[in-house]
This record gives C-alpha cells, sequence and structure tokens, in this order.
C-alpha cells in the first residue's frame, strides 16, 4: 500500500515540476514567479511524503515530516502572494508586509523541526501494524492550519473579486484559479476532520489536481497572456474607445468609451 502511495506521490511532484516549467516559459507577468514558488513548494512535500513511506521506525518518520513542512508552509503565502499580484493589489509589493507574511510559515518550520523539546507540533507519534503512521496534533499544529486556511481563503477571495469586475474571456481562467485553491483545502479538511483512511493525506494529490488546473488554464486560456490587473481602473477610465482583440480579430474587450460608440451599455 505504502509502496504504491510513494510512487503516486512521485508521480504527482513531477506534474508539479512539470507545470511549473511551462508557467517559467511563458512571458514574465505579474504573479507567475510566486506561482513557480508554490507549485516547487508542492513537488517538495510529495517526494518528501514519498520518501516517508519507505522507511519504518519513528524517528526516520518525524524527519521526513519535518522535511515536508518546508513545503507544507510555503504553499499557502505562496499562493496568497501569487492571487495578490495577479489581482494587482499592491500590498503584496511591501517588503514589510512580505516579512509579516512569512513570520508564522517560517516560525512553523522552526516549531516542526525542534518539536523534541517541547511536543508543541506532534505530541504522539505512533506507527500502526500497516505501516500507517499516526500524528498528534499540538496546539501550534492547529495555531498554523488556521492560519494556511487564512491565506487559502484569502487568496480566493482575491481571484473571485478579480473575476467579478473582469470581462468574459478573463473568466474561465478565473474559474479554474478558484477551484485550483479550494481543492487542497477540501482534501486537507477531509484529512484534519478524520473522513479520510487514518494516516492517509490527500492534500497533496489536491495540489496536484490543482497543478493541472494551472496547466489547463495557461494553455487553453492564456492564464498569463490576459492579466486583468486593475483592467477597471486604468483603461474604462480613459476618454479614447479601447479595443482588444485576439490574433484571429476577435473582439475580447472593450472600454466604456467603445461601448458607447457600439450602443452598448455593459461587458
Amino acid at each position: 500500500m505504502f509502496t504504491f502511495t510513494s510512487i503516486a506521490l512521485f508521480v504527482s511532484a513531477g506534474l508539479a515540476g512539470w507545470v511549473a516549467i511551462l508557467i517559467q516559459r511563458r512571458p514574465s507577468t505579474p504573479g507567475a514567479r510566486p506561482l513557480v514558488g508554490l507549485l516547487a513548494a508542492v513537488a517538495w512535500w510529495c517526494i518528501a511524503g514519498a520518501c516517508d513511506g519507505f522507511v519504518n521506525t519513528v524517528e526516520q518518520k518525524i524527519f521526513w515530516a519535518k522535511l515536508q513542512y518546508l513545503g507544507i508552509t510555503s504553499a499557502p503565502p505562496l499562493w496568497l502572494q501569487f492571487a495578490g499580484a495577479y489581482a494587482g493589489v499592491s500590498w503584496f509589493r511591501d517588503r514589510r508586509h512580505l516579512i509579516a507574511l512569512w513570520f508564522i510559515p517560517v516560525t512553523t518550520v522552526f516549531v516542526a523541526g525542534t518539536n523534541e523539546w517541547h511536543l508543541a507540533m506532534w505530541p504522539t507519534v505512533t506507527i500502526r501494524a500497516d505501516g500507517a503512521t499516526i500524528y498528534g496534533h499540538g496546539w501550534w499544529f492547529w495555531t498554523a492550519i488556521s492560519l494556511a486556511y487564512v491565506y487559502v481563503l484569502a487568496g480566493a477571495l482575491l481571484v473571485a473579486r478579480t473575476l467579478r469586475r473582469s470581462p468574459p474571456p478573463f473568466r474561465a481562467q478565473h474559474h479554474a484559479l478558484i477551484a485550483a485553491s479550494l481543492l487542497p483545502l477540501l482534501g486537507n479538511a477531509f484529512y484534519i476532520s478524520g473522513l479520510t483512511a487514518e494516516g492517509f493525506d490527500p492534500t497533496p494529490y489536491a495540489f496536484t489536481l490543482s497543478a493541472l488546473l494551472f496547466a489547463w488554464a495557461v494553455y487553453r486560456h492564456n492564464l498569463f497572456d490576459l492579466v486583468p490587473v486593475a483592467r477597471d481602473m486604468v483603461v474604462d477610465s480613459l476618454s479614447d474607445a479601447v479595443l482588444v482583440i485576439d490574433p484571429s480579430r476577435r473582439v475580447l474587450d472593450m472600454n466604456a468609451a467603445a461601448r458607447a460608440l457600439a450602443g452598448r451599455e455593459g461587458p
């Protein structure tokens, strides 16, 4: 069972890395760098989780769990940074704000690394007869996971807000982004609520599905070719008519002046 799980995690890491390479090859646009970082964090999480399946002692399991936390704690703030850059929120360009954003994740890595001193992350770690590892969750785990949920939901809300004010050609990519952010949250909610098989965490697999959604958005809906940063505040405020067309000469968007000339009242 755990050999199969490890292989599946290696495959998931490969998929996340592949999507990261695809995004790196796209033109440089807001949000691409933290998204590549997010996918790299997911790949690391999967690799460390796969290696965990090949060891047998509690000490070895804890060692790989600590390494997993380098990816686990990095994913939520990187997602929020991506969503903020994609939505054109200037807050995420301030160095002091970024330090505040990363304070708890970095502290969590330290707490996990020193768990033997305080047991704030995992009070108990046991291995069942079938090889499943059962981690007891301490008070710092719940602090860190609560903040991670806030980060993921805040990122999804930023993307949803951008969706609300975007013209139709942008909406498919926004739907993909929102789904990609909520899938890991759903998988983790099943894990911490005990609705999955004991010891099985579907979160990294859900992140891999998210990576595939990103790939679909990149190739099918030009995720980084159409970035609606403050479109309604900039383009719509122009007095000149502005049309956006694709290589096939289809009209993708028009500002208020162009809509007035065309006799339209809305996007």
